[in-house]
């Protein structure tokens, strides 16, 4: 359900002051109300307005870096636990949307990596036995196999099925809806003129004069979207 925030419009005190009302915003809020936390909100535009409404929506485990390019950076140990933290992460995000009350259009969906020299076919074979080799779901598709399944040729790809897709508009409202209901405050249209920090805690006061006293902060912000 979507729904409106007010502006702050008086100073307030809490534990955590969480800057973003994103999906990362979001995130964080639910998990600290979660925790019991005493906590605010703050964003400078509406809700979720920002680079969440133009995100791809697509989740995948994969990061900027090959699993084996990074296993011979860090080694194996560091690359194996960094690529499996981000396929459990995938898991989680699935099972807090289903805890949800909210449908925020969370489903699995295959994913394929393709690779566009011919040079790339040994490298993706590499990275298909390492991800296998640490328990990850892979499939090593030939130019052949991926001609016959999709309507395009590429020399490889590793198709995998622990992708998924949300709605992360839909997503950040209900975690925030959920965060509200277990007493987290949220401002939008509120914007942050400036950030005093002390080893006592911070003071974050707004353009319209208003000021949040908190012991801790969490910096959200929204980046600007990519063009793909």
């Amino acid at each position: 359900m979507i729904r409106s925030y007010p502006r702050l419009e008086s100073d307030a005190r809490c534990d955590v002051v969480v800057l973003g009302a994103g999906i990362t915003g979001a995130l964080v809020a639910q998990h600290l109300a979660e925790a019991g936390i005493d906590m605010i909100v703050l964003d400078r535009r509406d809700v979720a307005s920002g680079s969440t409404a133009a995100s791809t929506a697509l989740l995948q485990y994969e990061i900027d870096i090959p699993l084996a390019e990074l296993t011979k950076l860090r080694g194996a140990e560091l690359a194996s636990r960094a690529y499996l933290a981000c396929r459990g992460a995938v898991d989680r995000l699935g099972q807090l949307a289903d805890r949800l009350p909210d449908d925020v259009g969370f489903a699995r969906k295959a994913s394929l990596y393709l690779g566009v020299k011919k040079r790339d076919r040994r490298l993706l074979r590499e990275e298909c036995e390492l991800r296998r080799a640490i328990g990850l779901s892979v499939e090593y598709l030939e130019e052949d196999e991926i001609a016959a399944r999709f309507p395009f040729r590429r020399p490889a790809a590793l198709l995998t099925r622990d992708a998924a897709q949300v709605d992360p508009y839909a997503f950040a409202h209900a975690l925030l809806r959920d965060a509200t209901a277990r007493g987290a405050r949220v401002f939008d249209r509120t914007e942050v003129e400036s950030i005093d920090a002390t080893t006592a805690g911070v003071t974050i006061r707004t353009t319209s004069e208003c000021a949040v006293h908190a012991k801790h902060i969490v910096f959200a912000p929204a980046t600007k979207p990519r063009r793909i």
